[in-house]
């Protein structure tokens, strides 16, 4: 498994813990031999946008069982009238593909007055979290990603079973954003606060610990190695 959090929810339902090794998770090995500063400037340059300028990336997500129609257009009024009133921003939001109208995020961006945002439908989402300085989202994994990738995270409730599904808050690795009228100072916090960044950095560390056990670029290599000694010992 590639962590704590995913060892202990396999012990819980059952499964022996001598029968469970942690490797991280493969998937995340080119972390370690990123170029952020070029793909920053790649990625805004092809969206129109400054590199210079610091960018807020957010999260949509498509209404549905854990987030009614309702509640998404009250949400993004106010996360929008919220950036607005932060000076010097810049905002890309990502659609969810499961959501590509976007016709909602444009029109409440519009009339909150958000002069720099741009609404996005595809491309990869690690170019958009590379070319961030700040990630919101509600519960997708993007928040999971945004940690790993050292972006400093807000996480906004969307339901009442959101926690128990995916809480980007509990080691420290991302903002409670609840408090929606307090948007704009948390955004400013998390953007130019120093010691808010460096809680932030801390909780990062504690949530990599707990979720991918590390990120040395070697998971593969362990899962590989695990690979080889259960064939070895298949042989025998």
């Amino acid at each position: 498994v590639e962590g704590e959090v995913a060892r202990d929810n396999l012990i819980r339902r059952g499964t022996p813990g001598d029968k469970i090794l942690i490797t991280g998770q493969p998937r995340f090995d080119f972390i370690v031999d990123l170029e952020e500063e070029t793909q920053r400037d790649l990625t805004l340059a092809a969206l129109g946008l400054d590199s210079r300028q610091k960018t807020v990336l957010v999260a949509s997500q498509y209404a549905g069982i854990y987030f009614r129609a309702t509640d998404k257009r009250r949400m993004f009024k106010a996360i929008y009238s919220g950036l607005a009133e932060v000076k010097d921003i810049q905002v890309v939001v990502k659609l969810h593909p499961d959501d590509s109208d976007g016709s909602i995020e444009r029109d409440l961006a519009e009339a909150a007055g958000l002069s720099r945002c741009e609404v996005v439908e595809g491309g990869n989402i690690v170019d958009y979290l590379l070319a961030s300085d700040l990630v919101i989202v509600f519960f997708s994994t993007v928040g999971h990603e945004a940690i790993l990738l050292g972006r400093p995270l807000i996480q906004i409730p969307a339901g009442s079973s959101e926690g128990a599904i995916i809480p980007f808050t509990e080691e420290g690795g991302a903002l409670d954003g609840a408090d929606l009228a307090s948007l704009p100072n948390l955004v400013q916090a998390a953007l130019f606060d120093a010691r808010t960044r460096e809680g932030l950095s801390r909780g990062r560390d504690a949530y990599v610990r707990r979720h991918v056990h590390a990120l040395d670029g070697r998971s593969a290599e362990r899962v590989a190695e695990l690979v080889v000694r259960a064939a070895d010992r298949e042989k025998e």
